[in-house]
């Protein structure tokens, strides 16, 4: 049967700290490693974590386009600054993009992939399969989406 698997990318994220306070953070400081913590102080991880963890369990938006003020950590949040610790919110910009790749599954993939049947060995489909131009025509059997891996 002749499957199209749409896998959606994060392409970009740019990260947004606001905080009622004034502060300043080290220009050099890559926000994707800055650590965040509860109100109460406890760790959390860094955004990069936080926000894959997110994106790995689909609760970031998959469809192609931009996302403004995406929400990837229960807000308000802690991070520590020279000074001492600042309450703040921190979000995310996000481009999702997509690529789309052409394959075929047998019945009992299908069948493992609904949840219907045993588990049986699968195709890695970015290595295996057919990667498509966004603008090729097809008509497959089957449709299935996900997300890339980070």
């Amino acid at each position: 049967m002749t499957a199209l698997c749409e896998l959606a990318t994060l392409d970009h994220a740019q990260i947004s700290i606001q905080s009622d306070q004034t502060f300043s953070l080290n220009l050099e400081t890559d926000l994707m490693e800055l650590p965040l913590f509860s109100i109460t102080a406890s760790p959390l991880g860094t955004v990069k974590e936080l926000l894959f963890d997110k994106w790995h369990e689909g609760k970031l938006p998959k469809d192609p386009g931009e996302y403004e003020s995406v929400s990837f950590v229960d807000n308000p949040v802690m991070i520590q600054i020279p000074t001492g610790w600042l309450q703040c919110s921190v979000t995310a910009t996000l481009k999702i993009g997509q690529n789309r790749f052409l394959g075929e599954l047998t019945s009992d993939q299908l069948a493992m992939m609904t949840g219907t049947g045993p588990e049986v060995e699968m195709p890695n489909i970015e290595e295996e399969w057919k990667k498509l131009d966004p603008e090729d025509p097809i008509d497959p059997d089957i449709v299935f989406q996900g997300v890339t891996p980070y």
